[in-house]
């Protein structure tokens, strides 16, 4: 075996892909099944050396829609082609109860794909550690509550996780954020690992939580949470729920994403119609030193092969995507528009997409 020398040190990088919320509700079916809704994107995210996702919802041998999740099996083998890793821990990881979470954990397995977030019964991992490009990457993934299901109404939603009827069973296979916990995980990933990643789902401010759903804006709570962790010393911290891109704050090397949007839904609500996001790309060089940038993306309908696709936005204003109607380009133009000025004002930076990748 070769020797690292100084030169091998100094050279070395890694760059890393972090996407938004995925999901496969009934009308993707035909599209992950027959057709290729990253195709227009998997070029950008194979320039990375590992792609990381946040998984909303389970894969429990079934395809529903909301309010209780599932994506077929069929999910998971399109996502081996296309991330490394997920994180798996939000409001809907229990949507099935501990069936649904076993048969989530046995899939991905199954198909080579790596998590955190979910676990089987009392066997909880304080965070799992990979090594990339002879980087060691340490991840950690909380929520802070789950949708709520009784025997009497299994798709009630509103209330959070103390007020479900499952928590005994949801906290056996379910990582729960609980500050002084996540302090000594975070305390445990730091030993001999190069970056701390860790995303946490948040409840909604409504229930005594710290997010506003579907809002462009963070909250404070919002943000207190996420700067605890860092403070803590993860490296990135990403929040979620909102579903909307809400920038977040580089505080040196550091970074905390309030919300990167979603990567991959088609979600259905009138404060909600262009099912949008951000890429977090991250560099790394031989010194640990991050060079964060942001690609905004949006899912968008093909009404010409009626299939849906993963689209970087800016090439639209230079024509790129003849099948998207200019109704929908302007929307999604206007969409642009409103990421850049998130961006602006936390002083983020936008990823400027290759002509080649696109």
């Amino acid at each position: 075996m070769k020797t690292p020398t100084f030169s091998d040190f100094n050279n070395r990088s890694i760059k890393i892909a972090i996407l938004g919320e995925l999901m496969c509700e009934r009308g993707a079916v035909n599209s992950v099944i027959n057709g290729d809704p990253f195709k227009y994107i998997s070029p950008f995210l194979q320039s990375h050396d590992y792609v990381v996702g946040q998984l909303e919802t389970t894969l429990s041998g079934l395809t529903s829609n909301y309010p209780r999740f599932s994506s077929g099996d069929y999910f998971a083998e399109y996502l081996s082609h296309q991330v490394d890793f997920l994180f798996t821990a939000n409001n809907h990881s229990f949507d099935w109860g501990v069936d649904g979470v076993y048969h989530t954990i046995d899939t991905l397995k199954q198909y080579g794909i790596s998590q955190i977030g979910v676990h089987k019964k009392n066997k909880k991992p304080h965070y799992k550690g990979v090594n990339v490009r002879d980087f060691s990457l340490s991840f950690l993934n909380y929520t802070q509550f789950i949708n709520h299901g009784t025997k009497k109404n299994p798709q009630h939603q509103d209330d959070v996780f103390q007020e479900s009827a499952d928590s005994a069973d949801a906290r056996g296979v379910i990582s729960f954020y609980e500050e002084s916990s996540v302090k000594k995980e975070i305390n445990l990933a730091k030993k001999g690992c190069d970056v701390i990643l860790a995303a946490i789902h948040l409840a909604n401010q409504r229930r005594n939580g710290s997010v506003r759903e579907l809002s462009r804006k963070s909250t404070s709570e919002q943000r207190g949470i996420l700067e605890k962790m860092c403070a803590s010393g993860a490296d990135i911290v990403l929040g979620g729920h909102p579903h909307y891109f809400q920038g977040g704050r580089q505080q040196g090397k550091q970074l905390m994403v309030w919300s990167l949007g979603s990567f991959f839904t088609l979600m259905e609500h009138p404060d909600y119609e262009n099912n949008s996001g951000c890429v977090l790309s991250v560099r790394y060089d031989s010194y640990l030193n991050p060079t964060y940038t942001f690609l905004p993306v949006a899912t968008v309908y093909n009404t010409q092969d009626h299939f849906y696709y993963v689209l970087p936005i800016a090439p639209l204003a230079q024509g790129f995507y003849s099948f998207v109607s200019e109704q929908k380009r302007y929307a999604l133009l206007q969409e642009l528009s409103q990421i850049r000025e998130t961006l602006r004002e936390n002083s983020l930076v936008e990823e400027i997409i290759p002509i080649s990748l696109i």
